[in-house]
């Protein structure tokens, strides 16, 4: 149990740490959250937050929502409601509040399933061969900075695609966590969702491979073993002042691959379209839903189904099928579709 309790209390005070020098949007943002979140609990009667009282009123927004600018009842995005309990679990411990780090846990993982789930039926994928076309992006009349920042998006996109890594994921990777060997890049991903911390992920000999070894050739900075492994900010498209989070770049290089491919309606094209995009193409290649599962590193099939429901490619063959079918036509229904990357 004193074990237990002393990693429970050297956890807390990590996440407080990064928690208190992680720049907020606003101080005003802070303390509103925090205001309407000790009114909610004192009209329950409540003194102190507890789990129950912090569960509660995040349960509340969820189901409630929240006025709009126009006046209509808009539901709060669950990534919204995830910062949300970050902030209160902040006050917490600045404040003495004894919550565990378990029943945080227990609080947020719903919310965090429900985040994955907005963010797979929010983004629009990117399949293989689009992934394949942006690949092939020249870089003829680049120079410097610009040429070098085309090769890191190319490497941001083979990574996230290749190892089906999600954005927190691409973003943390470093020098250290990058192994290049004869005929595989071996990546050590920190795992944001799996009961395993650590996981190392290959990517094999191919056009994958191909584009991070050429960003990593490229490179001229400093490669220290803990140095984060993309240069972000050298990015014109990361806000000024940024520290390194780096979302608006990452999502920005899957807008990137969505324009090169001829795509006009850039808004649903985030870093999440991209691991769409590998169930997608895996699925359509006939891998099976063990494969997808295990290359995505979901925790259980039901997720891994959730992506390949979402398969385009998958939709418009079966609908090719169809029409086929309808015409008297005897075809393989076990045909995959075509034109897509093969992940072995």
């Amino acid at each position: 149990m004193a074990l237990n309790a002393a990693a429970s209390l050297a956890e807390d005070a990590a996440f407080f740490n990064q928690e208190m020098h992680r720049p907020l949007k606003s101080q005003d943002d802070y303390d509103r959250v925090i205001q309407e979140f000790l009114g909610y609990i004192q009209a329950r009667g409540d003194e102190l937050p507890s789990a129950d009282n912090i569960k509660s009123y995040l349960g509340h927004k969820i189901n409630k929502g929240y006025l709009g600018p126009k006046n209509t009842n808009k539901k709060y995005k669950s990534a919204t409601i995830l910062q949300m309990s970050s902030k209160i679990k902040t006050y917490c411990l600045q404040h003495g509040i004894e919550i565990s780090a378990d029943a945080f846990k227990a609080i947020q993982k719903p919310i965090a399933r429900a985040k994955e789930k907005e963010e797979v039926d929010n983004a629009e994928e990117l399949v293989g061969e689009e992934v394949m076309k942006f690949l092939r992006k020249p870089d003829v009349g680049l120079v410097g900075v610009e040429k070098l920042q085309l090769k890191q998006d190319k490497a941001v996109a083979a990574a996230a695609f290749g190892a089906g890594l999600r954005m927190g994921e691409n973003k943390a990777l470093k020098w250290k966590d990058v192994i290049v060997r004869t005929d595989e890049i071996m990546m050590n991903v920190l795992r944001e969702k799996t009961t395993a911390n650590d996981e190392i992920w290959p990517i094999t000999r191919g056009p994958l491979f191909d584009a991070i070894i050429d960003y990593m050739q490229s490179f001229k900075g400093s490669k220290e073993p803990n140095d984060f492994f993309y240069r972000r900010l050298f990015s014109k498209r990361v806000a000024k002042g940024d520290t390194g989070k780096g979302k608006e770049y990452f999502s920005a290089v899957a807008k990137d691959v969505a324009a090169w491919n001829g795509h006009t309606d850039l808004s649903r094209y985030t870093h999440h379209s991209f691991r769409r995009g590998m169930a997608s193409t895996l699925n359509d290649a006939g891998a099976t839903t063990a494969d997808i599962q295990n290359q995505g590193s979901w925790k259980n099939a039901k997720t891994a189904h959730h992506y390949i429901g979402k398969s385009l490619a998958k939709k418009r063959k079966n609908s090719e099928r169809l029409q086929q079918m309808m015409m008297g036509k005897r075809i393989n229904m076990e045909q995959p579709a075509q034109g897509v990357i093969m992940i072995d």
